[in-house]
């Protein structure tokens, strides 16, 4: 989804939804059902949490603290000055705090925001999804409803975030199952972790090129980057064509942090199957808003 920048109605209601992933914050400014901006943050500190929910959310407060306390990872994005003013002026007409949609994955961070009067802390009874089970992420069921709300049933979710998640629904918009596995950037993470000197290659080895590497490499950095990314695309291609075995009409939908590399890497390994792929990065806010729409029906 393309953010909107263009001037909404004042009429239209404000609120943000967020995403809390395994190792950012993702964010989306929403004026009623247009998706206006996002962007992305660190985890919040307990400090920080505390100045964000003590009483009232001063919407000057709000976005000095994304400027300042947040450290946003991409000032750029926030949105612009005249895009503030016009929320300000929103904000005062209607005396009231901004709503925050929450779908959390990190139960430390999910407490953090329970102070936060205006919250709504999205559990997994309030997406309509058939058959899942106790455990399942609230953010892979979010992408996969939005997926199968946004482009049809039945559909394929792939989220390629810290952890790559696939998840699939059925025509009768029922989980029929998935899987789970390191993403690039935690694969590296964990060789870094768990060995006694490729850490010292951590850093040069996460480039987040859209090339394909070398495949035979001929140095540590880059033979990290082929193992990680081959496999992980060898993988991602017989899952893709065992879904679409069972559904040969159906869509599957590529979003997280890393799905535009992902896409890229696909495009150049397996073209037909990246021919077939939707690329959309807001899939689990698009997610939160279908919820946020249902629930105030």
């Amino acid at each position: 989804m393309q953010c909107n920048m263009t001037k909404f109605s004042s009429s239209a209601p404000l609120w943000l939804g967020l995403v809390i992933g395994n190792t950012r914050y993702h964010w989306g400014l929403y004026a009623g059902t247009s998706l206006l901006q996002t962007w992305h943050s660190p985890h919040l500190s307990a400090a920080a949490a505390q100045y964000l929910t003590q009483g009232r959310w001063d919407f000057t407060a709000c976005w000095a603290s994304l400027d300042r306390r947040l450290n946003v990872t991409d000032k750029a994005k926030l949105p612009n000055e005249d895009l503030r003013s016009q929320l300000l002026d929103q904000m005062q007409a209607r005396d009231r705090d901004i709503e925050i949609w929450i779908a959390s994955v990190v139960p430390t961070q999910t407490d953090l925001w329970r102070e936060y009067s205006s919250a709504h802390l999205l559990s997994m009874e309030e997406i309509p999804l058939l058959n899942t089970y106790a455990s399942l992420g609230i953010d892979r069921a979010l992408a996969l409803w939005a997926a199968g709300e946004t482009y049809g049933w039945p559909v394929l979710a792939i989220d390629a975030g810290t952890a790559l998640t696939l998840t699939a629904g059925s025509p009768a918009r029922e989980l029929i199952g998935g899987a789970i596995l390191p993403g690039l950037s935690l694969q590296r993470r964990a060789l870094a972790q768990g060995t006694a000197v490729l850490s010292r290659y951590l850093s040069t080895s996460g480039t987040e090129s859209p090339c394909l590497p070398q495949r035979w490499a001929l140095d540590t950095a880059t033979a990290i980057e082929s193992g990680a990314i081959y496999t992980t695309v060898a993988g991602l291609q017989d899952f893709l064509l065992d879904w679409w075995q069972q559904f040969p009409r159906s869509l599957a939908i590529l979003t997280g942090g890393d799905g535009h590399r992902l896409h890229s890497y696909l495009q150049q390994r397996f073209p037909q199957t990246a021919s077939r792929l939707t690329h959309n990065p807001t899939l689990v806010l698009q997610g939160i808003q279908l919820c946020q729409l249902n629930l105030q029906r």
